[in-house]
């Protein structure tokens, strides 16, 4: 049996072998970069998650703290409203009392006619 010069089926065995071998570890190392980068990706994923739910929450925390100044804002009007009609009141209270106790002093004071000479 002849053989072409410089050819070992030895040698091409181990040829073989060696190219499964390197073949083997890239798709092992192929796999551990697919899982690496999946799992990357799920941190991430998560991060911006937790980032969103921050936000949301400063969000709504903003939204409840300025409906409460809002609140805050139209009770303080309202006791306003509520001390000026008081006043008013009062006031007006005030001159209808003097008014009525003048028309009083008016109608009981004597009068005095004048004096013929």
């Amino acid at each position: 049996m002849a053989r072409p010069a410089g050819y070992d089926p030895e040698v091409e065995k181990q040829r073989l072998a060696f190219e499964q071998m390197k073949w083997e570890e890239e798709q092992k190392r192929w796999q551990i970069e697919m899982e690496e980068k999946k799992k990357k990706e799920g941190i991430e994923m998560e991060e911006r998650k937790k980032k969103e739910e921050i936000e949301t929450e400063g969000r709504k925390r903003r939204e409840y703290l300025e409906a409460e100044q809002l609140d805050l804002k139209r009770r303080e009007l309202e006791r306003q409203l509520i001390r000026y009609k008081i006043e008013d009141e009062r006031r007006d209270n005030a001159v209808t009392k003097g008014k009525l106790f003048g028309d009083a002093m008016r109608a009981s004071a004597i009068k005095m006619g004048g004096r013929s000479h």
